[in-house]
């Protein structure tokens, strides 16, 4: 019994190898689920400002000059 638990096989290359791709994707994941939260929080403060541009549209959308058609 004390044997098996001194002799520990190194891990095989394959198991190093899905051991690296997993950790990759890991890291690929959080920088996606990173760039995810920022565009939430831009969407979210473009819906906050709707409203006020709006409002500002609205008032200058009267004032907007329109061609003039020529006098012929």
């Amino acid at each position: 019994m004390v044997k098996t638990m001194e002799v520990t096989p190194k891990p095989s290359a394959e198991i190093e190898r899905i051991n690296e791709l997993l950790k990759g994707n890991m890291q690929r994941i959080k920088i996606i689920i990173d760039g995810i939260n920022e565009v939430r929080t831009q969407i979210m403060k473009i819906f906050d400002h709707n409203t006020h541009v709006s409002d500002i549209i609205q008032r200058c959308a009267s004032k907007r000059n329109f061609k003039k058609r020529e006098k012929s």
